[in-house]
């Protein structure tokens, strides 16, 4: 199990303080086959590895990495630009300058723990102002599922999401019993909310560069065509997802 309490908050290595988030995060065993069955080489392997089981990453997955992949023996900066860009475009990360996005963290850890989603909220206010990070983020909520939940859980869950929503969008979320986080038939509320947030043209000009790679295939199709309505949107042909 990976500690999460404790954050390095070295000036050299970041610009912002770092919150505790007084969670340990589950890593199963042999995750690193996963990663080769996607076509994952070692390095990347090695790499995401890093990124996933590091004492600073956040409860949303964020990580900011600066000048720790030169002081690894055997690889470079280069190196670890070819191999984060690699990662990228397999939609496992989402980055913009040092910080690093694992895209469904959120989903695999914080879904099933109405604390530890809440406890997102500290670095989306202080740490990720990226909207194409935040947009990135605002799509694996979209995937929560709650209808079903015991209603307390249900509650507190929606709670929790409410406040990182609001955060990345300004909107309330849909009531708990219309969250079936179904990304085949997304709910409209939600995909007009997130194509609407603040500075998304700027998240539109970084998905379009990076062809949409970090946002599942499924979604595509409906954010592009509620984007559409505002702004013209070059439509990227689905990819497998490898979510």
């Amino acid at each position: 199990m990976v500690d999460a309490r404790r954050h390095d908050t070295s000036p050299a290595k970041a610009t912002r303080a770092r919150g505790r988030t007084g969670f340990f995060v589950p890593m199963v065993k042999d995750f690193w086959k996963d990663l080769a069955a996607l076509g994952c080489n070692l390095s990347e392997i090695g790499y995401f590895t890093m990124i996933s089981t590091s004492k600073a990453t956040s409860p949303i997955g964020s990580l900011y990495m600066r000048h720790e992949w030169a002081d690894l023996e055997g690889t470079n900066l280069d190196h670890a630009e070819r191999t984060l860009e690699q990662l990228e475009k397999r939609g496992l990360i989402a980055r913009d300058g040092y910080y690093i996005l694992v895209v469904a963290w959120i989903r695999q850890y914080a879904f099933n723990n109405p604390k530890y989603l809440r406890a997102g909220l500290y670095p989306l206010q202080n740490e990720i102002d990226s909207p194409f990070l935040r947009f990135v983020f605002g799509t694996q909520l979209l995937q929560l599922r709650l209808c079903d939940l015991d209603k307390t859980k249900a509650a507190n869950l929606h709670e929790s999401a409410s406040l990182l929503w609001a955060e990345i969008t300004g909107s309330a979320l849909p009531p708990a019993d219309a969250m079936d986080g179904d990304i085949d038939q997304p709910n409209d509320y939600m995909i007009t909310a997130l194509s609407n947030m603040p500075g998304i043209e700027l998240a539109v000009t970084e998905l379009d560069r990076r062809t949409w790679c970090v946002v599942q295939a499924e979604l595509h199709r409906p954010l592009q065509q509620a984007l559409g309505k505002h702004r013209k949107v070059t439509q990227i042909q689905p990819r497998a997802s490898n979510h």
